[in-house]
């Protein structure tokens, strides 16, 4: 039985639905939940303290708005078992990187089928997950 779900979010139409899923699973196992969202980060960019600094308001943007988002969770979950991440870099790795830290356990990670681009059957960063991730990985549709 999973005990310990990430979710991961993009802003993408699909978001609430994976959240309510997310947060279904979470229930119906009382499992801990940590919701992520990571900003879609070439390298170069993140050897740019300039660069960097000129992405942080986007940054602070996304934590406000996880921070909303906790809070919903939080009337039906609870606010101990629940965590939020907003981070920089390359979603398919850190998504992984996250997933593979022994502290957080995470044994179930649940993702949208598609993010921004809906035209595919599976998105990339879904289709990568599928094939490397070091756990169960649940698709919403």
């Amino acid at each position: 039985m999973h005990k310990h779900i990430l979710v991961a979010i993009d802003g993408s139409a699909m978001e609430r639905k994976v959240i309510a899923k997310a947060v279904e699973e979470a229930k119906l196992k009382e499992a801990s939940l940590t919701v992520v969202r990571i900003l879609d980060t070439p390298s170069y960019l993140l050897n740019s303290p300039r660069l960097m600094k000129m992405m942080e308001g986007t940054r602070k943007y996304l934590v406000e708005e996880l921070a909303s988002i906790k809070q919903e969770i939080a009337q039906t979950l609870p606010e101990d078992s629940l965590s939020v991440i907003v981070s920089y870099g390359n979603p398919k790795q850190q998504i992984i990187a996250y997933a593979t830290e022994p502290e957080r356990a995470i044994d179930l990670i649940i993702i949208g089928a598609t993010g921004e681009s809906e035209e595919t059957l599976a998105g990339s960063t879904t289709t990568y997950l599928i094939n490397r991730a070091p756990c169960d990985v649940l698709v919403v549709r």
